[in-house]
């Protein structure tokens, strides 16, 4: 089997993994375009910015910030904020997989929460044309039903009392818990959870997402370093 063979089976496999998270994806994609527009971006405005932006609860984030006339500056910083723990799904990422500038470039631009949970998830999804494949399933879906959300929101009418931002907690809870197949795996959802609970005591808003990320994250290193440490290693630094 050639390389390339093998590359389009793996983005092919990465493609379809990432079907089932299209129905978290369609109700989010479609409830945004109608906020955006109620919002008073333009359909071209609010097509572009999944176009460019591709982030459900950046683009949510924003929408919300526009429609009280916020600042553009607080719009920018709240943005940067929404997306920071991408940085880590980076650096995960180039510890795991081989990829060339060109690699990294464009998978960067395309790199979604379920694309880097789906590539963790087992050992043989650590591909590029996995990783790229899975990308591009959730950037088509997204902006496909953005584009429906624009066409016939309209006609679309969401019940105030819907309460459409249980969706993507869900769809990412369903994936979590098919990650969490270690007891270290475990221990770190444990924290992150803990320290989430602990910001939105706190009431930290939208900076709850960084902090928990990257405490989990850091958590997950230093515990994952201890075991790798034989006993009397750890014993001395007991």
């Amino acid at each position: 089997m050639t390389t390339r063979m093998i590359n389009s089976s793996a983005f092919r496999r990465g493609f379809r993994a990432m079907l089932p998270l299209w129905l978290g994806a369609i109700p989010f994609a479609i409830a945004y375009a109608i906020a955006a527009q109620k919002a008073g971006l333009s359909p071209l405005e609010t097509q572009l910015m999944s176009l460019t932006v591709s982030s459900a609860a950046a683009q949510m984030g924003i929408v919300q910030l526009l429609a009280v006339g916020a600042a553009p500056l607080a719009i920018i910083l709240t943005a940067v904020a929404l997306s920071l723990h991408h940085v880590l799904y980076g650096l995960s990422l180039s510890k795991r997989l081989k990829l060339s500038w060109l690699d990294k470039a464009t998978t960067a631009y395309f790199l979604t929460d379920a694309a880097y949970g789906l590539i963790i998830a087992h050992e043989s999804n650590e591909t590029s044309a996995f990783l790229l494949g899975a990308e591009l399933s959730m950037f088509v879906v997204w902006n496909l039903f953005t584009a429906f959300g624009v066409l016939l929101g309209h006609i679309i009418t969401i019940p105030a009392d819907a309460h459409l931002d249980f969706v993507a907690p869900m769809t990412f809870f369903v994936l979590l818990v098919s990650l969490t197949k270690t007891r270290l795996a475990l221990a770190v959802a444990i924290i992150a959870a803990a320290i989430t609970w602990i910001c939105l005591t706190l009431q930290l808003g939208s900076a709850t997402v960084f902090i928990a990320g990257l405490g989990g994250a850091f958590m997950g290193a230093l515990l994952a370093e201890r075991r790798s440490l034989p006993e009397s290693a750890v014993g001395s630094t007991s």
